[in-house]
């Protein structure tokens, strides 16, 4: 049974794994409609994801392939109104960090 849970999760995250050059879509509309009370509201919210979404448009291919694809995968194991541009950006930087 816990093969078959596996295999599913795998299935419905191959969509934002399928290549680690493309930038993962994330439900901008349901992630900020899931978050508590965001400051400025739901519109707020949704122009600062596409403002970070646009941002890491930019700069996508420059993070190291391996980095852009355990970002990608990370965030593709989450629940749909989890999923956010905010994560995506914290992830990439981490290694900007270490680096």
């Amino acid at each position: 049974m816990r093969v078959i849970f596996v295999a599913a999760a795998i299935v419905m995250a191959l969509p934002l794994l399928a290549h680690a050059d493309d930038l993962p879509r994330f439900d901008v509309s349901l992630y900020c409609a899931a978050i508590p009370g965001p400051p400025g509201g739901v519109v707020t919210c949704r122009q600062a994801e596409e403002a970070r979404r646009a941002n890491i448009t930019v700069r996508w291919l420059t993070f190291p392939k391996q980095r852009r694809h355990f970002c990608a995968q990370s965030i593709a194991f989450r629940k749909k109104e989890q999923r956010s541009y905010r994560a995506l950006e914290e992830c990439l930087s981490e290694d900007a960090k270490t680096s």
